[in-house]
């Protein structure tokens, strides 16, 4: 029990780089060695075997304690230098400095502690960190750093820089500069593939091109209703007469299926099966309507491929809703070189150990996100990775 405390207090100072670390090994060496002395090796001792039956969670520490050689037992390394990254401990902290001790402290940026750490006002600190472009202030306030700031939704964060800007807020010329650089770049619409149902295209003018189908115009268009309900599009006539059309039952749709269903089904590109019923009574498939009635949404959807794009002012607007929508994201760089993975073994056996650049970018980018899937290739240390990140 003895070593068990002495083993604890040793790794927590360890870890946190405290000025007790040495004194702590010199208590376990010795509560080691007189343990041996009077009872032989903890790992052929009574001690260690009843704390494995009643699955002490210390057990397997105090069994590491020891290497087992040709020749019996001897001392592990932890009694005699230091086995883990402890946490970086600076007296005179430069603000760079500070802010690399403060990531690796919090996933949120205190910027008050980080000018405490650094000895110099919160301005102070804030105004190297900005010109270096290693954080951005958002227009709420608060700081982000760079590769969070610079990812995600960059053209919303572009828009609300602007706004914040046109309010006086001269800082966020900055953001600006910054943020147009990583926009993704506009797509031309002869690159754009219009897809009916395409969630960046306004449901009133899905209803033009419901009502260009129809042959409807003027004030009859109101009476075409088009929504998006919970990820569905929804198509309904307020006129009953819409569906008699000849537009609807022979040019575009057909006689046996109303053409709003018809039209619905083509928007949520779903098929659609027709049943009728037999000479028995029974109700059954009938394989040419369904056939004809699928056909149908085809020639749909295919139609409004080409009229998405055949008005010069609906094109334009459309132009610029698909890239404001499909193209606003920017893919994020994570960098997790600060990480200095504090605790973590100093070696892997007999040789030194360090994480890869891609497992700390890995892990960085799990703490960013809060959720991940982790596909690297069969070898490539997926399990430190994860190990890291549950560590962090």
């Amino acid at each position: 029990i003895g070593l068990r405390k002495a083993y604890a207090s040793l790794i927590d100072s360890e870890r946190t780089g405290g000025a007790a670390a040495e004194s702590n090994r010199k208590k376990l060496n010795a509560l080691y060695a007189s343990f041996v002395q009077a009872h032989g090796a903890i790992n052929e001792s009574d001690g260690l075997n009843i704390l494995k039956k009643v699955r002490d969670p210390f057990y397997p520490s105090l069994a590491a304690l020891e290497v087992k050689g040709a020749t019996g037992y001897r001392p592990a390394m932890i009694l005699s230098r230091p086995t883990m990254r402890a946490a970086k401990a600076l007296s005179e902290p430069t603000i760079e400095d500070a802010f690399v001790l403060a990531r690796n402290k919090s996933m949120s940026l205190d910027m008050e502690a980080l000018a405490k750490d650094a000895k110099v006002t919160v301005s102070e600190a804030t105004k190297v960190l900005v010109d270096a472009g290693a954080i951005f202030k958002t227009p709420v306030g608060n700081y982000e750093v760079s590769d969070v700031y610079l990812s995600g939704n960059v053209r919303r964060k572009l828009h609300e820089a602007e706004a914040a800007l046109n309010d006086g807020d001269e800082s966020m010329a900055g953001n600006i500069a910054a943020l147009k650089k990583v926009i993704p770049p506009d797509e031309p619409y002869y690159r754009i593939e219009a897809k009916l149902g395409a969630p960046w295209v306004s449901a009133s003018q899905y209803r033009d091109f419901v009502s260009e189908l129809l042959g409807v115009s003027g004030a009859d268009k109101d009476d075409i209703k088009v929504e998006n309900r919970m990820g569905r599009w929804v198509v309904q006539f307020e006129n009953p007469r819409f569906n008699h059309r000849p537009e609807a039952t022979a040019v575009w749709g057909m006689q046996a299926y109303p053409f709003s269903k018809l039209v619905r089904a083509a928007m949520n590109n779903t098929s659609v099966t027709i049943r009728v019923r037999d000479a028995d009574g029974n109700v059954v498939v009938s394989p040419g309507l369904t056939e004809e009635a699928n056909t149908k949404i085809g020639n749909i959807r295919e139609h409004f491929s080409s009229w998405v794009w055949s008005d010069i002012d609906r094109r334009s607007v459309l132009e610029k809703k698909y890239n404001e929508v499909m193209r606003a994201i920017a893919a994020p760089r994570f960098d997790g070189s600060f990480l200095r993975m504090e605790g973590m073994a100093l070696q892997r056996g007999t040789h030194e150990f360090s994480l890869r650049a891609h497992q700390t970018d890995a892990i960085w980018r799990g703490l960013v996100n809060q959720m991940g899937i982790y596909a690297h290739e069969v070898g490539t240390g997926k399990t430190y990775t994860m190990a890291g990140l549950a560590v962090e």
